[in-house]
């Protein structure tokens, strides 16, 4: 089980112990309300919010950040502690069975230290390996975060470009619906989901969803009606430049085509298995390991021993997991959030063009006034072009 979510309240209780539900008898969960509050409440939510300013000063940078890089272990977004809690407790049973031998047999474990030195010839491959992991994954999820956020927004300048070149309304509001519906359409093939979001689902009717299921991808369906609508569309425009308004249509469908490549690249094409298992493996043996390697007297563990190698074992693991974590990383990026503004960017494309008309036509009104004003008293101005100027601004 892998939790990811981060919200205000913790999974597993929800909002059980709300004042309004729980009445006082909440306050005898208070060690659970003290971990909502920390792992929760005081979170930034990385798959519903940007990083809006307040955020950046009130959490991202704020001196709370060190009490939560202190228990960043535990809770959203990763859950590492969780996560890790099996093989964490492999390496405990491991470090028992070890002092337990040492105390009850009076023997004493490797006494000639070769463990120890070979313990410590690997410590450096150890490091490495899970540097490199995270590096390769790190750079999985920033391609990832570009690319679904390219797509959302190729599809938003494919929307506003329309109305700017005198397109059909008829066929951009066909453009913004399937162009919305193509994001979310990744986003469900991305997850593994076999349908749309329900907010998608509402822009189509009953012929049109039941088109988009049949269809063998939904997906390439709404790539194929984008296609079909910028052809249609520039087949219909009666005015100039036609070559110039097919090519830039042209080019910001294309940077959604090349987004979402992207996507399923990163989705379908997981890192070289046998690097992942080396790397895990090595790390699983070195810490197993780690009762007989980590001092060089044996026969010295206890439970102070005992103590270092869970910490220990809880550094280490939590790099491999965070690893294992970013190399599928849709799961720690803002999907919702992203997918949202692509709606509401769409969505309201036809009334944006209409204020920017609004604000030119005010801007030739002014022209025209300064223009004849200038004229009138005979003189031409310095500030405007003469072809303007001897047009009355209409130029």
């Amino acid at each position: 089980m892998r939790w990811t979510r981060v919200g205000g309240r913790a999974p597993l209780w929800g909002d059980r112990l709300d004042s309004d539900k729980a009445g006082p008898w909440r306050y005898l969960f208070f060690p659970l309300l003290v971990y909502q509050f920390v792992c929760y409440t005081c979170r930034q939510d990385v798959t519903e919010q940007k990083a809006r300013p307040w955020i950046w000063r009130d959490k991202l940078q704020s001196r709370w950040r060190y009490v939560q890089a202190l228990v960043c272990y535990l809770g959203p977004p990763s859950h590492l502690f969780w996560n890790i809690l099996p093989m964490t407790l492999g390496v405990l049973a491991v470090t028992l069975g070890a002092i337990l031998y040492e105390e009850y047999t009076g023997k004493v474990l490797d006494p000639g230290n070769v463990t120890y030195r070979a313990y410590r010839s690997v410590m450096f491959v150890v490091s490495m390996l899970l540097s490199m992991r995270i590096n390769r994954g790190f750079t999985r999820w920033w391609d990832a975060r570009n690319a679904f956020r390219g797509a959302g927004s190729a599809v938003v300048a494919l929307c506003y470009q329309m109305p700017v070149w005198g397109v059909d309304p008829a066929i951009h509001a066909c453009v913004r619906k399937w162009g919305a519906v193509w994001h979310f359409s990744l986003k469900a093939e991305l997850y593994g989901e076999k349908r749309l979001d329900p907010r998608a689902e509402a822009l189509f009717d009953e012929e049109e969803l039941r088109d988009y299921y049949s269809y063998p991808k939904g997906r390439h369906l709404c790539a194929n009606m984008m296609r079909r609508l910028i052809q249609e569309a520039v087949e219909a425009h009666t005015g100039g430049m036609r070559q110039e308004m097919f090519t830039e249509l042209q080019s910001s469908l294309q940077r959604a085509f090349d987004c979402m490549s992207i996507c399923n690249r990163i989705s379908q094409q997981a890192l070289p298995e046998g690097l992942t298992m080396l790397s895990t493996g090595f790390l699983q043996i070195w810490l197993l390991v780690m009762p007989l390697g980590l001092w060089e007297d044996s026969g010295h563990l206890g439970a102070v021993g005992a103590f270092v190698m869970v910490l220990v074992s809880v550094l280490m693991l939590s790099c491999d997991e965070l690893a294992t974590e970013l190399e599928h990383p849709w799961k720690l990026l803002p999907v919702e959030v992203t997918l949202q503004r692509t709606l509401k960017a769409a969505g309201t494309s036809h009334m944006n063009l209409g204020m920017v008309e609004a604000v030119r036509a005010r801007e030739r009104e002014k022209i025209a006034a300064r223009a004849a004003e200038l004229k009138r008293l005979g003189s031409s101005p310095k500030d405007l072009p003469e072809k303007v100027w001897a047009a009355g601004g209409e130029a």
